[in-house]
């Protein structure tokens, strides 16, 4: 349960808005998206004036759920023209899933910006307070979980769609319950999810069993390309712009790669390098002893203790072994922190 004060904060800074922006962090996943969604579907019931506006297109695999086509970009660069009815103002604006509004993405944070108010609902360590009212709970296995709490403390009747968002993103922030940060209230939550309506077993299926040929083929060359560092500890991967051409695959294609890393027997931690228009995009992972959010933040980026990521401006290999350092740096620091048993 969600402090009831904070509770009814939320809700009445939601009841005075009329026109909202609904957002969350550049290259968006499970929970981002139906976080989003899910608010999303919330408002527009409500009879308010809802765009939902991402910075990076919404990867194949979560285009199963409702009102995703709804979802818009804005422009690129001053030539191109943005998604047909983005607005340049709001009064309310809603964050999803992001621990600083920098991580809305540098063409996005305009549009927050343009808003009076903003209800922040994310489980990420903040970098700093940024919203007027603020929902945050590291102990969260997902915002789409927070999220769920805030409605079910309204005594807000979720549809199965909103139900269905809510599950993939509680799903994916979990990796399907394998997650070490797969607690008692995230399953309750789920279960509830399911009882409300979500299809538990297409939810699964759509996200976890039913990629792209294309993705299916980066993987492969991920997965070619890996390499190890001396010790072991580190399984790394590296994407180039060729690649992608090879795969016919597209930067958003490239969620659970990172993932596949990790299964390298004795890695602590994996990187995935990718080349994109705005940089190498690394994505991080780790299991116990090393902290990814303290590597991604070293340069710029953010997330959780075990999922993170960032984008360096600087050609690949000089990215690379940056952030290997960063990562052996913050290995060495974990286990001087690690109490002695002897």
């Amino acid at each position: 349960m969600l402090p009831p004060d904070l509770a009814q904060k939320a809700l009445k800074l939601l009841s005075e808005g009329n026109s909202f922006i609904i957002t969350s962090h550049v290259n968006p996943e499970g929970d981002a998206i139906g976080s989003m969604l899910a608010m999303g579907l919330v408002l527009a019931g409500m009879g308010k004036q809802v765009s939902m506006v991402l910075q990076d297109p919404i990867p194949q695999i979560y285009h199963f759920l409702p009102a995703c086509r709804r979802v818009k970009q804005p422009p690129i660069d001053a030539q191109q023209e943005a998604s047909p009815n983005v607005q340049e103002s709001f009064d309310t604006a809603v964050v999803v899933d992001c621990e600083g509004i920098n991580r809305v993405g540098r063409r996005v944070v305009p549009l927050v910006q343009s808003a009076s108010r903003l209800l922040v609902i994310d489980h990420h360590p903040a970098e700093a307070p940024f919203g007027d009212v603020e929902i945050r709970d590291p102990s969260a296995a997902a915002a789409g979980e927070l999220v769920y709490l805030l409605l079910k403390q309204w005594n807000y009747h979720l549809t199965p769609e909103i139900a269905e968002c809510l599950l993939t993103a509680v799903l994916v922030d979990t990796g399907g319950f394998r997650y070490s940060n797969t607690s008692p209230r995230a399953l309750r939550v789920a279960a509830e999810l399911v009882d409300l309506g979500a299809n538990f077993t297409r939810v699964v299926t759509e996200i976890f069993e039913n990629k792209p040929v294309s993705s299916i083929k980066l993987m492969g060359r991920a997965l070619a390309a890996m390499q190890t560092t001396p010790d072991g500890l580190v399984a790394y991967s590296t994407l180039t712009r060729e690649d992608f051409d090879l795969a016919g695959a597209v930067d958003n294609e490239t969620e659970g790669i990172v993932n596949q890393l990790l299964f390298a027997s004795g890695a602590k931690a994996s990187a995935l390098f990718r080349e994109t228009r705005d940089g190498i995009r690394v994505s991080l992972r780790s299991r116990e002893g090393v902290d990814v959010n303290r590597v991604a933040r070293a340069f710029g980026g953010g997330g959780h203790v075990r999922a993170s990521g960032c984008t360096l401006n600087a050609p690949l290999a000089e990215a690379v072994n940056s952030v290997l350092a960063e990562i052996a740096k913050q290995t060495a620091l974990s286990t001087a922190e690690t109490p002695s048993h002897e």
